[in-house]
């Protein structure tokens, strides 16, 4: 189990610190938009394979979520007047993926 959760977050923290360096080159905003939307599927997609393996509780998945979220958002460094919807918690990323779900299945 601990090993799940090292893997999931070594893939989080490694995209967002390969992400960080694309921003520094100078992708701009729609690079920046692109890489929260990213993020926060990622994240919220990790969380849901851990519970779903047992690899975190229920009441643990906020606080990945809290912590992740505030690192992207720190990151991204977003201007206050252009600021995305944040995911805050276990039931947004829930939304998130269960919207992720029904595009891919429209896709298809």
């Amino acid at each position: 189990m601990k090993t799940l959760i090292t893997a999931i977050l070594s893939l989080i923290v490694g995209g967002l610190f390969g992400a960080y360096l694309a921003f520094n080159i100078g992708l701009g905003m729609g690079g920046i938009g692109g890489f929260v939307a990213g993020a926060q599927n990622g994240a919220c997609l990790a969380v849901a394979a851990a519970k779903d393996k047992g690899a975190i509780a229920a009441g643990q998945a906020d606080g990945v979520i809290a912590a992740t979220v505030g690192r992207i958002r720190a990151l991204a460094q977003i201007p206050p007047d252009r600021q995305p919807k944040w995911v805050v918690g276990e039931a947004d990323c829930a939304a998130l993926v269960a919207e992720m779900q029904r595009d891919a299945a429209a896709a298809r």
